[in-house]
């Protein structure tokens, strides 16, 4: 999957998320591990997606804001459609 990504050579790289489901280290690998492979200029977006189709609550962004912020990394971010 890493591979496919990078192949891609976009300058921002989404990644959804369920929104009700604490981030968990695996997750934070993962991140890592696509950094480095795509390298530094590329963003990488986290979207935490509500359940159902409703609205992610602030909470939720919080929680996902605090985890991906533990990578010291500016290029990676929560956004949400709210």
């Amino acid at each position: 999957t890493l591979e496919r990504i990078a192949a891609l050579e976009s300058r921002q790289i989404a990644l959804l998320t369920r929104a009700y489901e604490p981030p968990l280290l695996d997750l934070l690998d993962f991140v890592r591990a696509l950094r480095d492979r795509v390298g530094q200029a590329v963003s990488i977006v986290v979207c935490p997606l509500p359940e159902g189709g409703g609205t992610v609550r602030p909470e939720e962004v919080e929680a996902w804001r605090r985890t991906l912020a533990t990578l010291r990394d500016p290029a990676v971010y929560v956004e949400t459609a709210a």
